[in-house]
């Protein structure tokens, strides 16, 4: 030291390069930027929904997740670079600290955009990457201090959200139930909702295969509804519709449009009246809380509680990779994370009954096992065949199947059915120990069915043939309705709102007739209890782009008359169809050009144009979204 030599630099400055920034620094500068990252895409997605009023279909919980999943990313990967590349020049560790972070979190925002390509999103990502880079570099110092400061900010507002998003839902909900007293007299209510359950593939309405053997047992209880149709063949609207007891045309939802605050739902009626409400839904792309579906729910449980499946989905850019069918058949993942199965369903709700200590409760559940892709889990997985070695189970648009893939995948939708029919055995013998099956009114139905090619269209949301409609309806009400009563006249879900608002006295408000009318209505017109005059039905979709051109929603909206026994749809391009639903070979040809048809065809025309076009703004909507949920 006296001879006036500089001394050796030390591995604490050799690693911190020209500039003087240590990897600690660095990995600073890399957390802060993910952090950045994360929030603004949850600052684009909060103006969607928000300011701009349009589904995200995501977890709220992104709000947090989304900056914790691109910190844990520079954890993962960024900082392992960082202490291996000690020795490296100054520029190099500080792109390794700013580039891909830059790059990733660009991406994310971009691909939000979903008219934007990857590949232009990938371009424009790497520019803005590569200029942030350099701006990094020439000014290491000042951008160091950014993050030190800029760090501990974005740690208290990650902290916020979390609060944010969790705590005012659990205060609201114990505020609402410690207001709430035990009321014997007051019957429960619990509606059951199979997603994407067709009445043809139940053993309940004469199907072959043994699926539906606690269905069976429920119908010599109650009463099973042998043809009772949805009002559209996909998940929002109806579902709005047996909220509220609407028609399609009545309601605000769409493919963009959720439910609105305008007509009460059956939720608000049983709170009104005392009742703790609880929903809980495993459908979260159509039935989460920014559908309105939630309205007048003290607890709704839609997404899981954050979790590691959740976590992974907690970008846009690894939602990008878990949305492709592409990346993850190539990955052997057949299904995306976060699924909520029927034992899932069913623990949330028992849960929550147990804790309200004799409480009159009104509980919505629904499940998502039989929705596409069916993967049943062990022992339903090979319940009705054999599994199928190397099988696909996505049922993407426009895919061609086998007869022996087709099969495959029936055998997997039946056993999805019988696994859901298990589950609801355990509901029934749970309410039973409980003491509350025998005040419990108990409805399962369906909001729309599914197709397997029959009319040559494959899952729904699509068409309104009807396999697309037809559902299933039982109602067991100890006390309110007969058992072992089987109505075969047709009807609307939307009757089943009032159906039970008048089982549990509720006041009036709710749309639709009571299903009542079937077995206690005595009048000149209606002489045997079960037998009413038919009603005319109406279903409805509206149009869907992205789909193959050959499915009839692609040519634009479409309606359906349904009067006993037959059905007319009228496609966006004018065709018009006709089937005869009574007779199982006849409804799947078009008898709408046959001479002796033409006064049913004319008959229909009239009453879709006195009903249904008269109060419709028919146009053709660019919804951005498939039908498929």
């Amino acid at each position: 030291m006296t001879d006036g030599a500089t001394p050796p630099p030390s591995d604490a400055a050799a690693a911190s390069g020209s500039s003087g920034l240590s990897t600690a620094a660095l990995l600073t500068v890399a957390l802060f930027l993910a952090g950045v990252a994360g929030l603004g895409e949850t600052a684009v997605l909060a103006v969607a929904r928000y300011g701009l009023g349009r589904f995200t279909h995501l977890n709220p919980h992104f709000a947090y997740l989304s900056p914790l999943w691109y910190m844990t990313a520079v954890l993962v990967v960024i900082a392992p670079l960082l202490l291996s590349s000690r020795r490296a020049r100054n520029e190099v560790r500080m792109t390794i600290a700013v580039f891909p972070v830059v790059l990733v979190g660009s991406l994310g925002v971009f691909f939000l955009y979903a008219r934007l390509s990857r590949w232009s999103a990938f371009a424009l990502a790497a520019g803005i990457a590569i200029q942030a880079t350099r701006m990094a570099v020439s000014r290491a110092p000042t951008v160091r201090a950014l993050a030190v400061r800029g760090l501990p900010v974005l740690g208290t507002a990650i902290l916020g959200l979390v609060i944010a998003l969790n705590l005012p839902s659990a205060v609201a909900e114990w505020r609402a139930l410690s207001r709430l007293a035990a009321d014997p007299a007051k019957p429960n209510v619990l509606l059951i909702i199979w997603d994407t359950v067709r009445a043809a593939s139940l053993s309940v309405y004469g199907y072959d295969r043994p699926t539906t053997p606690t269905l069976e047992r429920l119908g010599r209880e109650g009463v099973v509804l042998e043809r009772a149709y949805a009002v559209a063949p996909w998940t929002l609207p109806s579902h709005a519709s047996l909220f509220t007891g609407l028609a399609f045309s009545e309601l605000s939802t769409d493919w963009r449009s959720p439910l609105d605050d305008t007509p009460p739902t059956l939720a608000e009626r049983f709170a009104e009246r005392g009742y703790a409400t609880g929903g809980f839904v495993a459908n979260y792309y159509y039935c989460s809380r920014e559908s309105g579906l939630a309205r007048g729910f003290h607890r709704y449980d839609d997404y899981p509680t954050p979790s590691v499946s959740q976590f992974a989905l907690g970008s846009a850019v690894s939602r990008a990779f878990f949305n492709s069918w592409k990346l993850r058949g190539a990955l052997g993942i057949v299904d995306k994370p976060g699924r909520k199965e029927a034992r899932d369903v069913n623990e949330e709700f028992l849960t929550w009954i147990e804790r309200l200590d004799g409480k009159p409760f009104f509980a919505f559940l629904n499940y998502f096992d039989a929705h596409a892709p069916y993967l049943p889990p062990a022992p339903w997985d090979t319940m009705f065949g054999p599994l199928l070695p190397g099988r696909d189970p996505s049922m993407r648009e426009g895919r061609t199947f086998t007869p022996r893939e087709l099969q495959a995948e029936i055998d997997a939708y039946d056993g999805s059915i019988r696994s859901l029919d298990d589950h609801l055995r355990l509901i029934l013998d749970a309410l039973d120990r409980l003491g509350q099956l025998e005040n419990t009114i108990i409805v399962v139905t369906s909001d729309h069915g599914e197709e397997f090619g029959e009319h040559g269209v494959f899952t729904h949301g699509n068409t309104l043939y009807e396999r697309s409609l037809h559902v299933p309806l039982l109602i067991r009400a100890p006390g309110r309705s007969p058992g072992g009563l089987r109505v075969d006249d047709w009807v609307s879900i939307r009757d089943v709102a009032p159906t039970v608002a008048a089982f549990a006295g509720l006041a009036p408000g709710i749309g639709g007739r009571s299903l009542e009318r079937y077995w206690t209505a005595r009048s000149p017109a209606n002489t045997a209890i079960g037998r009413q005059r038919p009603d005319t039905l109406v279903a409805q979709v509206s149009y869907a782009r992205g789909l193959p051109a050959n499915y009839p929603v692609s040519a634009g909206d479409m309606q359906s008359i349904l009067a006993s026994p037959h059905q007319f749809i009228r496609s966006g391009d004018g065709r018009e169809q006709l089937f005869d639903l009574t007779d199982s070979v006849a409804a799947l040809q078009d008898l709408s050009g046959r001479p002796e048809k033409s006064a049913v065809m004319n008959a229909m025309r009239g009453y879709l144009h006195r009903t249904v076009l008269a109060t419709a703004v028919i146009a053709i909507r660019d919804v951005g979204a498939s039908p498929q949920q």
